[in-house]
């Protein structure tokens, strides 16, 4: 039997992204899903556009919220809708590439037993808020270092996937306070999605990074398929450019926030301890942020950075050399610019080798 999919959107305001968006899930005419929209109380036309789907289209349901309830609410209330097999959340302003549905099924269909308890994945193009496609966002192998390739599934697809393990994928996400999926090219069955609760983390930002670390903890098998399936679009009003407009204290408080909350079990399955995450969180969001924010010319942002460190975990700090590098590179000056970005590179190359497994 074919799985059936649940494409769960959380709009607020995108009246001028969401009729492409949901468009784009309409042209999978060789799959069988269900579009599900959550409008977090839109002032725009957001309404009149989902409403005009709805009419036309007996697969799309729509629920309004009274009020604004926040971007993680939302995406949980989208999510409560679903009733497929599997469940994609799809932002409002993203969208999926032709024949996206019809990869992920042949996928699931070869999984067999597997299947519920997989994690798959995909390439996603970046767009800009015309569409035009500005790159792509593939395997980050700093998280998927020694992923190995498929051959059977990869025939079956006629694209390159790959498979890792969720041990290693975790502890490496954890290391480097990452989230190993694009938000828009996640898929994961409904079992699963019960299993960890739902989505349930209210960080401000990238709440989608914890969720995609409590699958990981519980599925048995994770895939990648290595073509654009998705289109993430970037432009001045999404998550990404907010985040990047709040002075990145929001997100540190979120990081913070992730050292204390991350459970054990998904501790346990990377691995790691708790300390093993603060210091994470000091080594990668303090220091190495830091370090880019000091090669950036941005030196106020970093003090302020280290200030938020300090207070947090002092001794942890007080012994890591990144921390130190840090606190030399804002001393000494317009010196510190050319040591920033040094360090910063050097941290960075050592990631970029792919393993062999990888090529």
């Amino acid at each position: 039997m074919q799985p059936r999919f649940s494409i769960c959107i959380p709009n607020y305001n995108y009246a001028r992204y969401i009729y492409e968006t949901i468009e784009s899930v309409i042209s999978q005419c060789d799959a069988d899903f269900e579009i599900n929209v959550s409008d977090n109380s839109s002032t725009d036309d957001s309404i009149r556009v989902i409403e005009g789907f709805r009419l036309r289209y007996p697969n799309v349901q729509l629920r309004t919220c009274r009020r604004n309830i926040g971007f993680p609410a939302n995406v949980a209330r989208a999510a409560e809708m679903a009733s497929g097999d599997y469940m994609i959340l799809l932002s409002s302003d993203d969208t999926c590439a032709p024949g996206a549905l019809a990869a992920y099924t042949e996928l699931y269909t070869a999984l067999e037993d597997r299947a519920t308890t997989s994690v798959v994945a995909s390439t996603v193009n970046v767009i800009d808020a015309e569409g035009k496609v500005l790159g792509s966002r593939g395997l980050d192998w700093k998280l998927w270092q020694g992923a190995t390739l498929d051959g059977s599934k990869s025939d079956r697809l006629g694209v390159k996937v790959y498979r890792t393990d969720p041990e290693s994928l975790l502890r490496r996400s954890l290391q480097l306070l990452r989230s190993p999926f694009a938000f828009a090219s996640t898929c994961y069955s409904r079992q699963l999605y019960q299993q960890v609760e739902g989505y349930h983390h209210g960080a401000a930002f990238n709440p989608d990074k914890r969720f995609a670390w409590d699958l990981i903890t519980e599925a048995s098998d994770v895939y990648f398929i290595d073509h654009p399936c998705f289109n993430y679009r970037v432009h001045a009003g999404n998550q990404a450019a907010i985040q990047a407009g709040t002075g990145a204290l929001r997100h540190l408080v979120d990081e913070y926030n992730a050292t204390l909350s991350v459970s054990e079990d998904t501790l346990r399955r990377a691995g790691m301890s708790r300390e093993d995450l603060c210091v994470a969180f000091i080594e990668q969001d303090i220091g190495l942020r830091g370090l880019r924010e000091v090669a950036a010319g941005n030196r106020h942002l970093a003090r302020r950075m280290l200030r938020f460190g300090l207070a947090c975990y002092p001794t942890i700090a007080a012994r890591n050399k990144i921390i130190s590098l840090l606190r030399t590179s804002l001393a000494v000056g317009p010196l510190g610019t050319m040591i920033a970005s040094r360090v910063k590179g050097a941290a960075e190359r050592r990631w970029n080798i792919k393993e062999a497994g990888g090529q």
